[in-house]
C-alpha cells in the first residue's frame, strides 16, 4: 500500500557552478512556471525532475511532453490491465536521454489517456451502484458529492473555454464529441487543439491525488485563448495536485499571479541528460514592462480596479470581463490615479481605460470621472455573499432547491449571529433580521468569522473553496453573470456601448 502522500515538497535544481541545490518550496495547489529561451533547458529540467520523482513511492508524478503524439488512429478505449502494462513500458522508456525527444509507442498514449476517462467514470458509477443497492441512499448522494464526475468537470472546462462541443462515452466506451444541435462523431475528428486540450485535461483530472505534473509547453497545440483559460479551471478544480509548466506563452504566468517563475538561462549535459542549470525564481513583476506591453496589446480594454494580484477583486472581475485586462492598483486613489495617467499617455491611445471601485463611503471624487464606476454595494465581498449568489451556489452543490434551503437558513443563522457584534452594522438591520441590507450595504469583510459561518453552511470547508465556486458559477451560469453585472454601477453597459461603437475593441 502506497504511503500516505507529503502535503508538502520541495524541488532542488542542480545549479551550474554551484555546489549548493536551487530550492523551490509548493503546496499543493501551487504552480511554477518555467520560462527561458530555446536551449535553455526548460523541457530537460522536467524530464530531470520526473527521473528524480518516478522511483518516490511518497509521491506520485506525470510527466506530459510537448512532443507527445496528440493525433490519434480511432477513439478506442482499453481495458485496465492493458492500460496499465502499456504505463509500465511508458515509465521504462521515460528513464532514458532519448525521452526528451521521442517518446515510444506514440500512437498508443492518446488511446491510454483516453481508457483513464472511461475507467474512472466506471469506477464511480460502481461505487454509487453499489450503495444504492445496499440501500445507502445517503452514502451514494455523497459519494457523488465528494468523488467528481471527470466526465463533468471535462464538460463544463470546454464551456467555460468557450469550445461547443461535448464529450460523451458511448456504449462501446469509445469517447465520441457531439457540437450543439449536431451529429456526434469519435474523438480522433477532433481539430488538433481540441483533441490536445481532451488529453491535457483527462491526465489532470484524472491522476491521483498529490501528483507532481510535469507539463512541458501546453500551448504547443492550443492557442492562448484557450489554454490559460482551461489551464486556470484545471489548477482550480485540481488543488490537491502540484504543477509545474514549462512555456513560451509568457501570458500564462501573467494570468496566474500567485504562481512562481524559474527562469533558465542556461544548462549543462551529463551523458546526454540535461543535468545542471542557470537558473533563478522571479516575481511576475521582473518579467520587463516591454514584455507585459507586448502581450497586454492584444487586449484593448484596461479596467483599474482595487485590490491586489491575488485579491477577490481582481478574480471576479477576471470571470465577469474575460475579454479585457484587469489590472489592481490597491486602493481607490490607486486607482483614479491610474485611470487619468493611462488616458492622458498619447503613445496609448489604442487603450481604452476604465476603473471600478468599491462603493462604501463617499464616492463623490470618483462620480467627476466619467470613466470611473462605483459598485451598487458596498464592497466585492458584498457581491460573493450576495443572498442570491449564495442561492445559486447552494442549488449548484446540492443540485434541488428542496435540499439547498437547509443550508441557506444555516447560514443566514450562524453569520447574523456574527454581524450581530459588528458595530458597523445598523441596530435596526439586526433587530428586523434584514440579512439582504447587511450584506449589501455594510462592511461585511470586517466580520471574517460571519462569512466563514457563510462557507460552512453551504458545505465549504472554508471561505476561499465558497468564493472560487461563486466565481465558476459566473463561468457557467448566465444568470449568476447577468446579475452581478447589474451590481457594478453601469460599467458592464459602458463597455458593451463603446464596443458597439469600435466592433474591434476586446477582441
Amino acid at each position: 500500500m502506497m504511503p500516505p502522500r507529503d502535503p508538502l515538497i520541495t524541488l532542488r535544481i542542480p545549479r551550474i557552478n554551484n555546489e549548493e541545490l536551487l530550492p523551490i518550496k509548493m503546496s499543493p495547489g501551487d504552480v511554477l512556471f518555467v520560462i527561458g529561451a530555446n536551449g535553455t533547458g526548460k523541457s530537460g529540467l522536467l524530464q530531470y525532475l520526473n527521473r528524480i520523482y518516478m522511483n518516490d513511492e511518497s509521491r506520485s508524478v506525470m510527466w506530459i511532453p510537448s512532443h507527445r503524439q496528440t493525433w490519434m488512429e480511432n477513439s478506442q478505449t482499453m481495458s485496465a490491465q492493458q492500460k496499465a502494462e502499456h504505463e509500465e513500458n511508458f515509465r521504462e522508456f521515460e528513464t532514458i536521454p532519448q525521452s526528451r525527444w521521442s517518446l515510444s509507442f506514440p500512437e498508443i498514449r492518446p488511446s491510454v489517456t483516453l481508457s483513464k476517462l472511461v475507467l474512472t467514470e466506471n469506477e464511480r458509477a460502481r461505487m454509487i451502484a453499489d450503495a444504492v443497492d445496499d440501500d445507502r441512499y445517503r452514502s451514494a448522494k455523497a459519494v457523488a458529492n465528494e468523488v467528481k464526475s471527470s466526465l463533468r468537470q471535462m464538460n463544463d472546462i470546454l464551456r467555460h473555454a468557450n469550445i461547443p462541443i461535448t464529450i460523451f462515452i458511448s456504449p462501446e466506451e469509445s469517447i465520441e464529441a457531439r457540437k450543439a444541435g449536431g451529429d456526434h462523431y469519435g474523438a480522433a475528428e477532433l481539430s488538433d487543439g481540441e483533441r490536445a486540450m481532451l488529453l491535457l485535461a483527462t491526465d489532470i483530472l484524472t491522476c491521483p491525488q498529490g501528483t507532481l505534473l510535469l507539463i512541458d509547453e501546453p500551448e504547443v497545440h492550443m492557442h492562448r485563448a484557450i489554454a490559460s483559460p482551461v489551464l486556470q479551471e484545471l489548477f482550480s478544480r485540481r488543488d490537491d495536485c502540484f504543477f509545474v509548466i514549462s512555456t513560451h506563452e509568457l501570458s500564462l504566468p501573467i494570468d496566474n499571479p500567485t504562481a512562481q517563475i524559474l527562469v533558465t538561462r542556461g544548462c549543462e549535459f551529463d551523458r546526454r541528460y540535461v543535468a545542471k542549470w542557470t537558473a533563478e525564481l522571479i516575481d511576475s513583476d521582473s518579467l520587463g514592462e516591454g514584455v507585459k506591453r507586448d502581450i497586454l496589446g492584444a487586449r484593448s480594454e484596461i479596467i483599474f480596479v482595487e485590490g491586489e494580484d491575488d485579491s477577490l477583486d481582481r478574480l471576479l472581475y477576471d470571470a465577469v470581463f474575460p475579454k479585457s485586462y484587469v489590472v489592481p492598483k490597491g486602493g481607490k486613489h490607486e486607482v483614479r490615479k491610474a485611470v487619468t495617467s493611462t488616458r492622458g499617455i498619447s503613445q496609448m491611445q489604442w487603450l481604452t481605460v476604465y476603473g471600478l471601485v468599491d462603493g462604501d463611503g463617499d464616492n463623490t471624487e470618483d462620480r467627476k470621472d466619467a470613466d470611473i464606476y462605483s459598485l451598487n454595494v458596498y464592497a466585492v465581498e458584498s457581491i460573493y455573499y450576495d443572498c442570491y449568489i449564495q442561492e445559486l451556489v447552494a442549488k449548484d452543490t446540492e443540485t434541488a432547491f428542496d435540499e439547498a434551503q437547509p443550508r441557506l437558513d444555516v447560514a443566514k443563522e450562524e453569520s447574523m449571529r456574527e454581524f450581530s457584534q459588528l458595530e458597523s452594522v445598523p441596530n435596526d438591520y439586526i433587530e428586523a433580521g434584514n440579512y439582504e441590507l447587511i450584506l449589501r450595504e455594510c462592511p461585511i469583510k470586517q466580520r471574517k468569522g460571519a462569512l466563514f459561518q457563510i462557507a460552512k453552511g453551504l458545505g465549504f470547508s472554508n471561505c476561499s473553496k465558497y468564493e472560487a465556486a461563486v466565481r465558476r458559477i459566473l463561468k457557467s451560469d448566465e444568470r449568476a453573470l447577468q446579475y452581478v453585472k447589474g451590481l457594478l454601477g453601469g460599467l458592464p453597459e459602458r463597455i458593451e456601448r463603446d464596443r458597439a461603437a469600435s466592433p474591434e475593441q476586446g477582441t
